[in-house]
């Protein structure tokens, strides 16, 4: 029943709003399963392409019992069905609006706005009445980053989560440099956020003209298969080409 539970718990885990220790437990849990490493990547491969956690979430869900009805009958093995699912719509959607940047951006700095310009989820939370959200995430939602600014800035420690928020409010309102800083910390590089810090940190030095390291930043992305990877293919060619 444990694995059930967690199971379940893949799409909270995902967005980084499981309590500590439920993170933890998760944590474990994934080391020996390979296969629900492929639902969270999947999750946060959908997350970065449908902004509202809850439409995606919902979405999701549709387009995995779909797939299930298809290929139940094919295959005895429900987990082995659902990763394939994630990839599959992970990988279809990223094709898609990869397909279309293409056709319309082939400068790297039209390009870099683009994806600059890309709406990050603000974190998936439970609306519990017992539980008040965070201003700062509810500023986030509504885009204010400069609140968001102000709120985080004043606190004495921040959780990672906090602090990839607070270098994408940063990132949001062209303080770039500030943003970098943030995203290069130590606590990111080994967190939930890792991932996404490192696209934001090539997008960044790219903004600043720093080519050589947004190009080395891109390549670990593409060899990591890491989040946005298959942009940060788009971007690299666009790059090369210059």
């Amino acid at each position: 029943m444990k694995g059930e539970e967690n199971w379940k718990k893949l799409h909270a885990y995902a967005h980084g709003s499981l309590s500590p220790k439920e993170n933890q437990e998760i944590e474990e849990w994934l080391k020996a399963n390979a296969e629900a490493k492929i639902v969270v990547k999947g999750y946060r491969e959908i997350t970065a392409l449908m902004p509202n956690p809850s439409e995606e979430k919902a979405w999701f869900q549709n387009e995995v019992e779909i797939i299930k009805d298809d290929i139940s009958k094919k295959s005895s093995n429900a987990r082995r069905w659902l990763a394939a699912a994630c990839i599959l719509l992970a990988m279809g959607l990223s094709a898609v609006f990869i397909f279309q940047k293409q056709n319309f951006y082939s400068n790297v700095d039209e390009l870099v706005s683009v994806y600059s310009r890309e709406y990050y989820p603000a974190p998936f939370i439970t609306r519990d009445p017992q539980n008040e959200v965070p201003s700062w995430i509810l500023a986030y939602q509504e885009k204010k980053y400069q609140e968001v600014i102000s709120l985080l800035s004043i606190a004495d420690s921040k959780s990672v989560k906090e602090q990839f928020y607070l270098g994408m409010s940063y990132f949001y309102t062209s303080d770039t440099e500030q943003a970098i800083f943030l995203f290069q910390d130590k606590n990111l590089k080994n967190s939930l956020f890792s991932e996404q810090s490192r696209w934001y940190l090539a997008l960044a030095h790219l903004q600043l003209e720093n080519k050589e390291i947004g190009i080395e930043i891109l390549n670990d992305i593409i060899a990591q298969e890491a989040f946005k990877h298959a942009e940060a293919k788009n971007l690299l060619s666009a790059v090369s080409d210059e």
